[in-house]
């Protein structure tokens, strides 16, 4: 069984056009995300990406109406959790053009 960390939560501000970096990359260890509460600002499509390389992987897509928001409540330590990223990869959140995402994410590094 992997080594987890402690869990963490971490406010989200994801305000720029496209890839927005929302948790950096941990040498050697995924990031599973247990939980989110985020609100987007305009409507549009936002993705959960697998890192920053072109081409990183969708891990989750969410269909905001403005000032709509989108959820996920797991259970730490055990699960369910929503998703996680590939080993050594960051946490990328992509907005749709004149969209701001805010909110929060819990997570722990694996």
């Amino acid at each position: 069984m992997a080594v987890m960390s402690k869990i963490k939560v971490l406010n989200v501000a994801a305000t720029a056009d496209g890839a927005n970096t929302i948790i950096t990359a941990v040498s050697g260890a995924k990031l599973r995300v247990y939980g989110y509460h985020l609100m987007g600002t305009a409507a549009g499509i936002a993705r959960a990406l697998d890192g920053t390389a072109v081409g990183a992987g969708t891990l989750s897509g969410f269909s905001f109406g403005a000032n709509g928001d989108a959820r996920f409540q797991g259970n730490y330590p055990r699960g369910p959790w929503a998703f996680e990223t590939g080993v050594g990869n960051a946490l990328v959140l992509s907005n749709a053009t004149g969209q701001d995402i805010l909110g929060h994410v819990s997570y722990c590094e694996v």
